[in-house]
């Protein structure tokens, strides 16, 4: 396991891997081109990502934190937290992000929810929120887990 400061250990947590996937699959749509289904998957999947790696971090403290109610019993299908929620622990437990960071990862929640919630407006700035949100990943991977973002998390 690895401890609170992120300090990572040769085995990769299944929420660290997940949000590999998932950024690499962001990565992947963002690149391929600027059409409305390539930026709404990217939206959507790297959204993932930024969800996964704070669930990482509350689970590097105790993997209790990643659940949404702590005092019921853990299951495979038990709610865990959402961005938001996830910011405020960490922000509880003296972990909190810089609030850039918070304003990214709050910009980029409002393109998912749209798509998800209700439709997808291509926007021209897309691409720069898209951009910060990537550039926030590299930051939080390398400063906050002290992770390396590379094919399958090694």
């Amino acid at each position: 396991m690895e401890n609170c400061k992120g300090q990572a250990n040769s085995q990769r947590s299944e929420i660290y891997l997940n949000a590999i996937d998932s950024l690499q699959v962001g990565i992947d749509y963002f690149m391929r081109d600027s059409s409305y289904s390539s930026r709404k998957h990217a939206i959507m999947t790297v959204f993932h990502a930024i969800e996964l790696f704070l669930k990482e971090q509350l689970y590097r403290v105790n993997p209790l934190l990643i659940y949404r109610d702590i005092d019921k019993p853990v299951k495979d299908d038990s709610i865990t937290v959402g961005a938001k929620e996830a910011m405020n622990r960490l922000d509880n437990l003296g972990l909190g992000l810089f609030k850039q960071s918070r304003e990214v990862i709050e910009k980029m929640q409002g393109r998912r929810n749209r798509i998800e919630h209700h439709r997808y407006d291509h926007k021209e700035e897309d691409e720069q929120t898209l951009s910060e949100s990537l550039a926030f990943i590299l930051f939080f991977v390398d400063e906050v887990l002290n992770g390396v973002v590379s094919e399958n998390g090694k």
